[in-house]
């Protein structure tokens, strides 16, 4: 594969999912909030290099292509693993099952029943990749004593990056630091020669992620919705992402090991327990006051506008260079 289509089937899938994201997640809100209407129904750059990611591949072909991926990073897997004293074994998958995820955390009856849809939704489980039978990786690795299962680990994924108190990484990715799935990753994905297009993609991922941080009306849309949070008796919040945010990090889950302890031996409070209870009912109290500021300040639309603002100065800004890429990715796929 050339660099130009490895970088089309690659990276061209994240970034049409996290601009469809965006947008789908802006008309969500709005279709919520029953007082707003869609300007547009599309971003600006989601709309301007759709004919970047519209692969002429069938689905067949582009299910052909995956699998093919699959078993060479398993190959890379499986003489990795060995060479550090392990087994592994490579799982066939059968075709992602596309099912329809009855996702509306904007919404208010789906609010009231399932707040942020952190504990609980009806789309757990309904999009999974089918195995053709068990992982036997699983077993495998519960089969090991303790001390041979931090050395497996070790060897799978390399050691546990050191990250901030909001669980950001403080060091850059590195894929010899991340034991064999990382050399796999490399070998299967960043084979080859270097994409030409790497820096303006990471520049259309940062104005597509990071718009709203530089932006002094961003600023003053989000001291609207939190001084609405306030009055309702929720302070502490700069932003929506901070109230959804303070939920997930209340979930018993997400509780780190400590150091040198097995993460199989956390034992987390079960479902139906009182705690868990407690932490549906505040993540549902929660988010409907959020749903409740956000469209009283009419957050979805105003913040849209504003995306998609950064995002045609982006286009202005970057034409010449957006154009090249287009046309390198459609002659690649022509």
């Amino acid at each position: 594969m050339d660099i130009t289509k490895k970088m089309i089937a690659i990276a061209g899938v994240a970034l049409v999912v996290g601009l469809a994201g965006c947008t789908a997640d802006a008309a969500n809100e709005e279709e919520g909030s029953g007082s707003q209407t869609a300007a547009e129904t599309k971003s600006p750059l989601e709309e301007y290099l759709a004919s970047v990611y519209d692969s002429s591949l069938s689905e067949e072909a582009q299910e052909k292509e995956r699998k093919a991926l699959d078993a060479k990073f398993g190959e890379v897997l499986v003489k990795c693993m060995k060479e550090q004293g392990f087994e592994y074994y490579t799982v066939e998958t059968e075709d992602i099952a596309e099912a329809e995820i009855d996702w509306r955390p904007d919404d208010r009856d789906w609010v009231e029943k399932y707040g942020y849809g952190t504990f609980e939704n009806p789309a757990f489980g309904e999009a999974e990749v089918e195995q053709t039978e068990p992982d036997p990786n699983f077993a495998y690795r519960d089969s090991l004593p303790e001390s041979a299962r931090a050395a497996y680990d070790l060897a799978y994924s390399g050691p546990d990056n050191p990250v901030d108190e909001n669980g950001q990484p403080l060091v850059d990715y590195d894929w010899k630091q991340e034991g064999c799935n990382g050399l796999a990753n490399h070998e299967v994905f960043d084979a080859g020669e270097p994409d030409p297009y790497a820096d303006l993609q990471a520049r259309i991922d940062e104005v597509q992620r990071g718009w709203d941080m530089d932006r002094p009306e961003m600023a003053e849309l989000n001291g609207e919705w939190s001084a609405c949070m306030s009055e309702a008796g929720e302070s502490g919040f700069g932003m929506p992402f901070d109230a959804r945010a303070s939920v997930s990090e209340a979930d018993p889950g997400n509780i780190k090991p400590a150091p040198g302890e097995d993460p199989d031996d956390v034992e987390s409070p079960s479902e139906d327990s009182p705690e868990m209870k407690a932490l549906r009912e505040r993540e549902i109290e929660l988010a409907l006051i959020d749903l409740d500021c956000r469209e009283k300040t009419e957050y979805a639309k105003k913040s849209q506008e504003l995306q998609y603002a950064a995002e045609r100065q982006f286009i202005e800004d970057n034409k010449a260079e957006l154009d090249e890429f287009k046309l390198a990715a459609e002659q690649a796929d022509g």
